[in-house]
């Protein structure tokens, strides 16, 4: 196992450690959630977007929120769905604010992203051979036949093998799309992979000559889960890979033409990769969700010590989101239920809230499942999660102000 790229010294996560027990520290006496959303800050699509995993959650240019979601038993549909910030289905939205995508396009959705123009993106693994796809929707939800005559364009050979999937998706400065995944090489074996893709659904040739890129690390089972995009047009990847039957985390950079740029000093500080998102700030840190822990590092790659935002190890970081004012918000897992926390870009916690506890139809409480947190730029938070309710699994928006 080659780990040359990787500062192999010995760094203990709980050493990071600023133990925060949310059940003392959670401030239950102000109600931040948003009772006007609902009623009562929630809203569940009881089996009407259920048996799913959310696959991305974005913010649309009219104020709406909107995401994916993949059935999670063989043959489960692969949904996308937009919702008004009155709690109801878009209906303008396929006709009901959800749409079903084509079994014989798609084989699981990855991520989902609204961008500027109202469109959606979607991201994952084509049902057609071993290829990524990227779907381009119109607003009303039908295919967009401007992007490659088709509303969606694949790939599967991005390292020199046959299969491709993509896990993540952005847009940068320019507009292009920019998805991270995973590719097989030649040999079998899975190395990191990112595509640079035009407004008009072809690879952009202007990244790394191709319109893709694969980098190989040489650890084992290499796949980004999540990237973002410098304002100078570098693109920071988050991803993971696996030795010993164990995930650890890669993180590290390509330049705006897509070469290898820098790779973060990761320290082997996670066990295992748990929510794996990554957000940037105004400058340009980069803050990771690992295990129990928010990761900090500077532009340059190098961890920041003094930076410590851990909770006990009964808590898991799901989703982070950090404001244009640098103000950090993150979820936690922690028992039933669950939390949302806020820090500053130098660690210091400054209060936390608990969710709401939701019935459940079958008796006592609903389980929360993992989860994305955007803000709606007017002082509110939306977090889009699953809700178990006995056997099955339902989408649930929660809206609170920000604190």
């Amino acid at each position: 196992m080659n780990r040359t790229y990787f500062c192999k010294k010995a760094i203990i996560l709980q050493s990071l450690c600023l133990l925060i027990l949310f059940g003392c520290s959670s401030n239950t006496s102000v109600s931040i959630w948003d009772t006007s959303f609902n009623g009562s800050s929630y809203k569940t699509f009881f089996q009407v977007i259920f048996d799913t995993t959310i696959q991305g959650f974005s913010l649309t240019p009219d104020g709406n929120y909107a995401g994916g979601a993949n059935g999670l038993f063989a043959f489960g549909e692969k949904q996308v769905w937009r919702v008004k910030p009155n709690a109801a289905l878009d209906t303008s939205f396929g006709g009901t604010g959800i749409i079903t995508l084509s079994n014989a396009i798609v084989k699981g959705i990855e991520d989902t992203l609204v961008t500027a123009d109202g469109k959606m993106l979607v991201c994952g693994l084509s049902a057609v051979g071993d290829a990524m796809f990227v779907m381009r929707l119109n607003v009303d939800g039908s295919l967009d036949t401007s992007f490659n005559g088709t509303g969606y364009m694949t790939h599967s050979s991005a390292a020199g093998g046959n299969y491709d999937f993509a896990k993540t998706i952005s847009v940068d400065g320019n507009g292009k799309i920019v998805v991270a995944g995973t590719s097989k090489d030649a040999g079998g074996d899975p190395d990191f992979a990112v595509w640079r893709i035009n407004t008009d659904g072809t690879l952009d040739s202007t990244f790394n000559g191709t319109g893709f890129t694969s980098v190989d690390l040489g650890l084992g089972d290499e796949s980004a889960v999540d990237i973002a995009i410098e304002s100078s047009g570098r693109i920071v990847v988050l991803g993971s890979y696996v030795s010993g039957g164990t995930n650890y985390m890669a993180h590290f950079r390509l330049s705006a033409n897509g070469i290898l740029d820098n790779i973060y000093d990761t320290a082997f500080v996670s066990a295992r990769l748990r929510g794996g998102t990554i957000a940037l700030d105004s400058a340009d840190n980069s803050y990771v969700t690992a295990n129990f822990s928010i990761l900090k590092f500077d532009p340059n790659g190098n961890l920041q010590l003094t930076f410590a935002t851990s909770t006990s190890t009964a808590s898991s970081v799901s989703n982070i989101v950090v404001m244009p004012d640098d103000r950090i918000f993150a979820i936690y897992s922690y028992s039933d239920p669950v939390s949302i926390a806020r820090f500053t870009t130098e660690g210091v916690f400054k209060g936390s809230h608990r969710f709401p506890q939701i019935p459940n139809p079958y008796g006592g409480t609903a389980d929360l499942g993992w989860n994305s947190l955007i803000s709606d730029g007017a002082g509110k938070l939306v977090i889009a999660g699953t809700i178990y309710y006995d056997i099955d699994s339902n989408l649930t928006l929660w809206r609170l102000f920000e604190f």
